[in-house]
């Protein structure tokens, strides 16, 4: 027998040795998501005994970890905006930088009446629709992506989170449905990732992550150039289009809107003081 603070120290020292980058914070977040805790919860459990069970399946999950696989694939879960989140390997693992782009799309809405329509295009797991669908006031919220199992993974968040929005599936390449009418605020995080910069992307993101969620086309734009002109006529005249970008495409987005007709484009940095996110509103 084996108590969890003795094995947490087991479980520190075979990811540092492996070559983990943070093996504290792995090791604390394997032990308390096998155990199902918080990680205040995690700490008052240290003198207690972990079983056989929780060890081995702990132990399997560093193993993961220390060859490379990213934590959030690991865990099944991660964190954003406040948010527990089921991550699978149908996903991108959602990005700190990436809460700006909710919160600009929140701070946008509250500026239409209730309820405001908004559209999470390339949607993903779902959470930068999901986050405004819990912080928005009587938001009304539509989740889309082109890939399937994104959106079962999405809706699966959205139940975990008791959260009431819609889903569809759709591709941001091509104009929306008629049917679908229009939008207050369309937010989207497309892929944008170039064809160069793919090929030089960090092994863990390249062999994990899914390809067709990350490239953006030769240069990176494709995602752009078709949203902000086949999807114009899916605002409502005085709504907002909002993107992420990456970090050096802002200004040659923010071109792009405003040679299409939108005003008031705004560029907005994230923590780490990068052009991220895209703002600019329909005539």
């Amino acid at each position: 027998m084996i108590t969890v603070g003795d094995f947490y120290l087991d479980l520190r020292e075979m990811l540092r040795t492996a070559g983990n980058d943070m093996p504290e914070f792995a090791a604390n977040q394997i032990l308390a998501t096998r155990l199902g805790v918080t990680q205040t919860e995690l700490l008052s459990r240290r003198p207690l005994y972990i079983s056989d069970e929780s060890r081995v399946e702990c132990v399997a999950m560093a193993r993961r970890a220390a060859q490379g696989e990213p934590l959030a694939y690991v865990l099944g879960q991660w964190d954003f905006f406040g948010l527990t989140l089921e991550i699978t390997p149908d996903v991108l693992i959602p990005r700190p930088d990436t809460e700006l782009l909710a919160q600009t799309a929140i701070d946008r809405a509250g500026k239409y009446g209730e309820p405001a329509r908004i559209l999470d295009l390339c949607c993903g797991s779902g959470c930068v629709g999901l986050a405004i669908a819990a912080n928005a006031q009587n938001a009304d919220v539509l989740l889309a992506d082109n890939s399937t199992a994104a959106l079962e993974v999405a809706k699966r968040n959205a139940r975990r989170l008791g959260l009431d929005i819609r889903f569809m599936e759709a591709d941001a390449l091509s104009p929306p449905v008629k049917a679908l009418g229009q939008f207050e605020v369309l937010v989207c995080n497309p892929p944008y990732v170039s064809d160069a910069e793919y090929d030089a992307l960090d092994a863990s993101v390249r062999m994990f992550e899914p390809e067709k969620a990350l490239r953006g086309g030769r240069d990176g734009m494709d995602f752009y150039r078709a949203v902000i002109n086949g999807w114009y006529k899916a605002l409502v005249s005085g709504g907002a289009l909002i993107f992420e970008s990456g970090y050096n495409q802002a200004r040659g987005v923010a071109a792009l809107m405003e040679k299409s007709g939108y005003t008031g484009v705004k560029i907005y940095k994230d923590f780490g003081g990068r052009e991220r996110v895209i703002a600019g509103v329909k005539l």
